[in-house]
């Protein structure tokens, strides 16, 4: 049955990501799952398929978002340095005129 799931992952062009853990879960079924395992196989792939499109997505989404969170930060970095440089100017030509 092996020799059949390696056609099979052939077939569908799986990573060695995808084959392993395959692999290990039909290892542990019994032998009537493994059979509806190979037969519902093309189902599995494209469930497969859809679970990474969708994993794909959430992490642009939340690499997005921390590209914006970084750069919101270095922002506020930046405005608070120049704020604190301005503030101390203004108090040494404070000191200057006055003193």
């Amino acid at each position: 049955m092996t020799l059949v799931l390696e056609k099979l992952f052939d077939k569908y062009k799986l990573g060695k990501k995808d084959r392993y853990e395959i692999q290990q879960i039909y290892s542990f079924l019994s032998p009537q799952k493994k059979i509806q395992m190979v037969e519902n196989f093309e189902d599995l792939v494209a469930h497969i398929w859809v679970l990474k499109k969708e994993m794909f997505a959430e992490q642009q989404i939340l690499f997005d978002n921390t590209l914006q969170n970084i750069e919101q930060k270095i922002k506020e970095a930046e405005k608070s340095r120049v704020q604190h440089s301005t503030q101390a100017e203004i108090t040494k030509l404070r000191n200057f005129i006055l003193g």
